[in-house]
Parts: C-alpha cells; structure tokens; sequence
C-alpha cells in the first residue's frame, strides 16, 4: 500500500513538471511570434515609407535586352 501511494505521488510530481514545461514551451513558442510579427511590421512600415517618399533603389539580378521591334508575324 506504501508502495503505490508512493509511486502515485512520484507520478503525480513528474506529470506537474511535464506540464510546466509544456506551458514554458508554449509561452517561448508565442513570445517569439509576437517578436517576429513585430519586427516584420516594422520593416514593412519601412519599406512603405520609402515608397511614399520615392526613396529607393532597384536592383537587379540580371538584364533582358530590350527588342526594338516585335514582329507581328512570323513567316
């Protein structure tokens, strides 16, 4: 009888850490979404205000020359 209030009482105190752990988890996971959410708010204002004021610069990976004629048909 010792034995298993015992043991249910070691039962218990594990399932209370694993609980609480779990909580610290998920309080971590939803501080580091509110950060990021934050941080891409405020590099979207950013780029926002560069737009609105034409403070900018467009850069390109590579170049496609430009055609001087488009052929209607091809024959």
């Amino acid at each position: 009888m010792k034995k298993l209030s015992i043991l249910s009482m070691l039962l218990l105190f594990i399932s209370m850490g694993n609980i609480q752990a779990q909580t610290v988890k998920e309080e971590s996971r939803k501080q580091k979404k509110a950060e990021q959410e934050l941080l891409d708010q405020m590099f979207f204002d950013e780029a926002k205000q560069a737009i609105e004021m034409k403070n900018f610069i467009l850069e390109a990976d590579h170049m496609v020359p430009q055609l001087s004629f488009l052929p209607t048909q091809i024959l």
